[in-house]
């Protein structure tokens, strides 16, 4: 088997996509270990810092500090991705994960009335949250581009969307097999506490691309009442040809935006 790179360090990841023997190793070897992430073979070499020195010794103390942080902040990311699971089945990329735990980070590290590592979601700036791309191939302003108002409540749970009728050929970037189009809102209170979250969402009918005019859009979403929680409200739109009577929806990351557009 040969090996694209052969030289390891204790700071260096190594692919190794282009090995040229059958056999894919996934497996720890002495202080070596293989390894399979995102579709491609790597290999790494262990630290010589042992975990629980990490977690002992007072030399690594802040080092905990900003890991409790960052744990906080991937526990948090996923909750937002699983509020809006329904809705990002194919249209995530692949590195969404870590970019969102990133952003949720930037919201931690906001926080000024804690201390590294006991910092919070709720206390830092969640307009950070806003603008954020699920899916970064696809910006939804530059899909759609026609006007629109989007008001949200999280005094009594409402969101709404409205789109004043436009013309799909001049307003909306779509692929060129599309037939059909859809807009969606949808909204979820957030409880980063207890780690809970309630969502719903609204999509409008299926909307020819070639149509003269897409009439008034109007997308309406209502949670139960919970004004201490935040509410995260997401916009999207999807593409679709019409096949033998049946919309076949179209994975092309490059026409999937769903966007964080508002956090009340």
């Amino acid at each position: 088997m040969g090996l694209e790179k052969t030289s390891l360090s204790k700071s260096k990841f190594y692919f190794m996509n282009n090995q040229t023997g059958v056999i894919k190793i996934q497996a720890t070897m002495d202080d070596v270990t293989f390894y399979k992430r995102n579709g491609k073979y790597m290999v790494k070499k262990k630290s010589g810092v042992s975990k629980s020195r990490i977690m002992t010794s007072p030399k690594f103390a802040l080092l905990r500090k900003h890991t409790a942080d960052f744990t906080q902040a991937a526990t948090g990311g996923k909750l937002i991705r699983n509020a809006f699971a329904s809705l990002l089945h194919g249209v995530a990329d692949i590195n969404c994960v870590p970019r969102l735990t990133a952003r949720v980070l930037e919201v931690i590290q906001s926080d000024s009335s804690h201390p590294v590592g006991q910092r919070l979601i709720l206390s830092g700036n969640l307009d950070l949250l806003q603008d954020f791309a699920f899916n970064a191939a696809s910006s939804l302003s530059n899909i759609l581009t026609a006007p629109s108002t989007l008001t949200a409540d999280a005094s009594t749970g409402a969101a709404s969307l409205q789109v004043p009728t436009f013309v799909p050929a001049k307003n909306l970037k779509f692929p060129k097999e599309a037939t059909h189009f859809q807009v969606v809102l949808g909204s979820a209170f957030i409880d980063f506490d207890t780690k809970t979250f309630v969502s719903t969402f609204a999509e409008t009918a299926q909307i020819p691309v070639d149509a003269a005019a897409s009439g008034d859009l109007s997308l309406n979403c209502s949670l139960a009442v919970n004004g201490t929680k935040p509410m995260v409200v997401v916009i999207g739109v999807s593409f679709s040809q019409l096949i033998s009577g049946v919309y076949e929806p179209l994975q092309n990351s490059n026409y999937l935006p769903l966007n964080i557009v508002e956090v009340v």
